[in-house]
C-alpha cells in the first residue's frame, strides 16, 4: 500500500499563521523605553543635561577663585611683611597705599598713613631732592634712586635709600617706591671711617720710621 505524503503546504501554512501572533505580541511587549519620548521628555532631558554642565562649570569657577583668593592672600602677606617698605603715592606725592614696614618706618598706623603727603616724613633739606626724585621718575621708565632723611612721627631720624618708578594706569599718574632702611650701612660707614682716620693719625704721628708694602712684590705703598 502506497504511503500518504505529508502535506507539505498545510504545514507550510500553519507554520506562517501561527508566527503571526507571535509577532504581534513582540511588538505589543516592547519596553516603554524604547517608545519615542515626546517633546516635553526631551525638553525634561535636555534642561536635566544643561544643569549637569552649569554644575560642573559652577564647580570649576570655584576651584579657580579658591585658587585666585590664596595666590592673593600669599600676595598680601609677601608685601605686608617684606623688611623694606613700599607705599604707592599720586602725582601730588600723596600716600594711597602702604605696607605695615613703610607704617613702622613712619612711625604711623597704616590706617592714619593713608591721605597724607610723603613730603611730611622728609626733613626740609631733602623736600626739593625729593620733588625732583618725582620729575625724574615723570620722564623715565626706568627706577630712580636717591637717598634722604625720614622724619618718622617718633622724632628718630632714619636714613633711608628711596626707589621709585612712575605708574601710568587708566590716563592715571602713580608712583611705586621702596623705602630701604640704610641705618646699618650708614654706621657700618662711619665705623670704618673713624678707624681709617685712627690708623692715619697713628701712622703719620710714630716717631719711629713706618712703611708700608706689598708683601708679594715687596714694593712701598704710598
Amino acid at each position: 500500500m502506497a504511503k500518504k505524503k505529508p502535506n507539505l503546504v498545510s504545514q507550510r501554512d500553519g507554520s506562517a499563521k501561527g508566527s503571526k501572533p507571535a509577532t504581534k505580541k513582540r511588538i505589543s511587549q516592547r519596553p516603554k523605553s524604547q517608545k519615542k519620548q515626546t517633546a516635553p521628555q526631551r525638553l525634561l532631558r535636555e534642561l536635566q543635561v544643561h544643569q549637569i554642565e552649569l554644575e560642573l562649570k559652577n564647580r570649576k569657577l570655584q576651584e579657580a577663585q579658591q585658587s585666585l583668593e590664596e595666590l592673593r592672600n600669599r600676595y598680601v602677606a609677601l608685601y605686608d611683611f617684606a623688611p623694606i617698605g613700599y607705599i604707592t603715592l599720586d602725582q601730588k606725592g600723596v600716600i594711597r597705599e602702604a605696607n605695615l614696614t613703610a607704617a613702622t618706618q613712619l612711625g604711623v598706623q597704616r590706617s592714619r598713613l593713608i591721605g597724607q603727603s610723603f613730603l611730611l616724613f622728609l626733613v626740609n633739606s631733602d623736600l626739593k631732592i625729593f620733588r625732583q626724585h618725582l620729575e625724574q621718575c615723570r620722564e623715565t621708565d626706568h627706577q630712580i634712586s636717591i637717598e634722604a632723611w625720614l622724619k618718622p612721627k617718633n622724632g628718630v631720624l632714619l636714613p633711608v635709600q628711596l626707589l621709585s618708578a612712575a605708574i601710568r594706569q587708566d590716563e592715571q599718574l602713580s608712583y611705586r617706591t621702596a623705602i630701604v632702611d640704610i641705618l646699618g650701612r650708614r654706621l657700618a660707614e662711619k665705623k670704618l671711617l673713624q678707624s681709617e682716620q685712627q690708623y692715619r693719625l697713628l701712622f703719620e704721628q710714630n716717631p719711629h720710621p713706618m712703611w708700608v708694602y706689598d708683601p708679594e712684590t715687596l714694593a712701598f705703598r704710598l
